[in-house]
């Protein structure tokens, strides 16, 4: 595994954050050390899908980077699952994913798209999935987005959510925030390399509160919305087609 070093170096020297090829290559490595319990929080996704798989349906994995958690999907369900899908916009990440996945679970009935999500098309969707991809997407487009995926799912079908997010109170907000780079410091990032990499995603990743997500799901049409993780300003949201 490739070790992150990307923000070592002056961003304005290569353009600004995107998930280009240089990304792609530390992309694990990244993941790891800036996601707080990303492992956890992955098995605790398999659990949701052991639970909401409906037989002879699609999942989809919008944002889907490396396809990790479909290959582990496949390993975890084998035949049980009969289709994935994994979407992400980035040429360099599906090149790379279906390199991997082609070692890691051949033959899988995994299928890679590189497309925007905004356009997407969802063919017996049964679990959609979203790990820190909607707040990527502009805000002028979420609620459009998100109200697709929601007519698309079969009943019963659920959307599972992960995003960065912050709170209710600015105040709360702020120390969850330097709680976080606390977490990045002890994973062997610089104080330098946190904010480098802070001033390159502003206006590239827009976080919403925890509680606009609930709301915004439940006006999306989804009857039954849950908050299923909480790491400080990290959540995941489970949200149900009735």
């Amino acid at each position: 595994m490739e070790k992150d070093k990307i923000f070592q170096e002056d961003p304005q020297k290569w353009g600004g954050f995107q998930f280009d090829e240089k990304v792609t290559r530390v992309f694990d490595d990244m993941l790891n050390r800036s996601i707080p319990q990303y492992q956890e929080l992955q098995q605790m996704i398999m659990d949701l899908v052991d639970i909401f798989y409906q037989k002879n349906s699609t999942i989809y994995d919008l944002g889907c980077s490396l396809g990790t958690l479909m290959g582990k999907i496949h390993l975890t369900f084998g035949d049980r699952i009969t289709r994935q899908v994994g979407i992400d916009n980035s040429p360099s990440m599906i090149e790379k994913a279906d390199s991997l996945l082609s070692k890691t679970v051949p033959g899988a009935p995994i299928e890679l798209v590189c497309s925007d999500i905004n356009d997407l098309e969802l063919n017996d969707a049964s679990i959609v999935i979203m790990n820190y991809t909607l707040q990527f997407v502009r805000p002028i487009f979420r609620e459009k987005l998100l109200k697709n995926i929601f007519s698309q799912l079969k009943p019963g079908g659920i959307l599972i959510l992960s995003e960065k997010v912050l709170e209710d109170s600015q105040e709360i907000s702020h120390l969850f925030h330097d709680l976080y780079y606390r977490f990045k410091m002890r994973n062997g990032y610089t104080a330098t390399e946190i904010a480098r990499k802070r001033a390159c995603l502003e206006h590239v990743l827009v976080p919403y509160k925890a509680s606009e997500h609930m709301q915004l799901l439940e006006e999306t049409g989804f009857k039954s919305v849950q908050l299923f993780h909480k790491w400080f300003n990290f959540a995941s949201f489970l949200a149900v087609k009735e």
